[in-house]
């Protein structure tokens, strides 16, 4: 009896963990094999692989694939440029630093939800009085709502804003670790800046680089919160992303076959990415 006991402690978490994700993992496996939409009066039809033959043709998957891509690779590298900078400047002594240091960890504390509703209220056109001053002071009409690639880099631009703050402060514990000996050898050698940033600095940092990397880049590819509050996927298509289609297709068409199929796909692909991420950071802690 004794010798079974660890696995009668461990009894609760496995059953709670089969329970929240096992059985709806394998119910929407055998859902993506199936044809079921539930405002049509029928139950599930078995239709074997079509849901994944019809996913490889479909223009709308494929689009809104390369467009959160394209969103999550351009958020990670800005989000990775200003966060070493704002680290870098965290670093620095001076006046007003614990103000700025409190004053950049804000946007953390808001929730995905109210960071859109925010951003919608202060870029949506005719409302928001950032496009209104842009337009008024240097003639830039910033209209998120009538253009695409404006709706996107808006986007961006809130992502950039809401977790930039974490990135500087795991940047930050990795420029803090970077031993004081090396640096004052480096300023007696006559090292510059630039040498200093990139022979010292960020060799050192590679670990925090990449771990910044794997994480944001996960965020931003399933980023569903901010994205449908502040431009619900449009204008048109223009930012409906995976996750932002994935909710019309299940929440709005009903399509759950499809949808699941779809899902389950997109979860491939983030595992996918963040076993070549988690293989690239152990490397470099090796």
């Amino acid at each position: 009896m004794v010798k079974f006991r660890p696995w009668f402690l461990l009894a609760p978490a496995v059953i709670l963990l089969a329970f929240i994700d096992l059985a709806p993992f394998f119910y929407g496996l055998w859902l993506g094999f199936h044809r079921w939409i539930m405002t049509v009066p029928t139950p599930p039809t078995y239709i074997a692989f079509y849901n994944y033959e019809f996913l490889v043709n479909d223009a709308e998957f494929l689009n809104a694939f390369v467009r959160g891509t394209l969103f999550a690779g351009a958020s990670v590298i800005i989000q990775l440029v200003l966060g070493l900078a704002t680290a870098f400047i965290i670093c620095r002594r001076f006046r007003g630093a614990t103000a700025f240091k409190v004053i950049l960890t804000l946007p953390l504390a808001i929730a995905p939800v109210a960071v859109g509703s925010m951003w919608r209220l202060m870029m949506y056109p005719g409302i928001g009085p950032i496009p209104y001053y842009l337009e008024r002071l240097l003639g830039i009409k910033w209209n998120m709502a009538g253009s695409g690639d404006i709706a996107l880099l808006t986007t961006i631009l809130m992502d950039t804003w809401h977790w930039l703050p974490l990135v500087a402060l795991i940047l930050l514990a990795g420029i803090a670790g970077v031993p004081s000996a090396i640096l004052e050898s480096a300023a007696l050698d006559g090292v510059n800046a630039w040498q200093k940033l990139r022979f010292i600095y960020l060799p050192l940092i590679r670990f925090e680089i990449l771990f910044v990397v794997l994480l944001r880049g996960m965020d931003a590819f399933r980023i569903f919160d901010e994205i449908w509050m502040l431009t619900g996927g449009g204008p048109g298509s223009a930012t409906r992303y995976l996750s932002v289609s994935l909710y019309t297709m299940i929440l709005k068409a009903w399509d759950l076959g499809y949808g699941m199929a779809v899902s389950l796909i997109f979860l491939y692909i983030i595992i996918i990415l963040c076993w070549a991420l988690y293989q690239a950071v152990m490397r470099v802690s090796e």
